[in-house]
C-alpha cells in the first residue's frame, strides 16, 4: 500500500485498473463497523479508471478529499470530505492506495465489490 500523497503519487502507474482506498492510523487499519460485521482492513472505497489511469484516479481522490479543496471530480472524496461523521470515526488518520492493474477494469470492480457485500452485507462506506 502507498500513502496517498502528492509526493507519492509517481509510485502509482499511468495503466488502467481497479483500485482501493484505505484508512489508516499508526499505519495499522481502522475497523469500520459494517452491517454484518466489522471490517478490520480499512476500505473505504473500490473504484476502477473508467478511462482515466490510476495515477490520474489516485490524484482525483487526493485532490477532491481535501477540506479546503473546490474540485468534485470523484464522487467516492467528496462524500469523504462532506460528511462529517466519516471524518469524526476516522479521527487522526491517513489514507492509502492499493491497485491492481488490469484488463477490464469495469467487470473488476463489480467483482470486488460484490465479494465485499457478501462479506460485509454493505458496499464499502465511500461507495454507496
Amino acid at each position: 500500500m502507498i500513502e496517498l500523497t502528492m509526493e507519492n503519487l509517481i509510485q502509482i502507474p499511468s495503466k488502467a485498473g481497479v483500485y482501493r482506498i484505505f484508512a489508516l492510523r499508526n499505519k495499522l487499519p481502522i475497523s469500520i463497523n459494517r452491517f454484518a460485521k466489522i471490517d478490520n482492513t480499512g476500505l473505504l472505497y473500490i473504484g476502477q479508471t473508467s478511462g482515466q489511469t490510476l495515477r490520474k484516479r489516485a490524484y482525483n481522490f487526493l485532490a477532491t478529499s481535501r477540506s479546503n479543496s473546490n474540485t468534485t471530480n470523484h464522487s467516492g472524496a467528496l462524500k469523504y470530505r462532506l460528511l462529517p461523521i466519516i471524518q469524526q470515526i476516522l479521527a487522526d488518520h491517513k489514507l492509502y492506495f492499493d491497485f491492481e492493474i488490469c484488463e477490464n477494469p469495469l467487470f473488476r470492480e463489480r467483482e470486488l465489490i460484490g465479494n465485499y457485500k457478501s462479506i460485509f452485507g454493505e458496499c464499502p462506506i465511500l461507495n454507496k
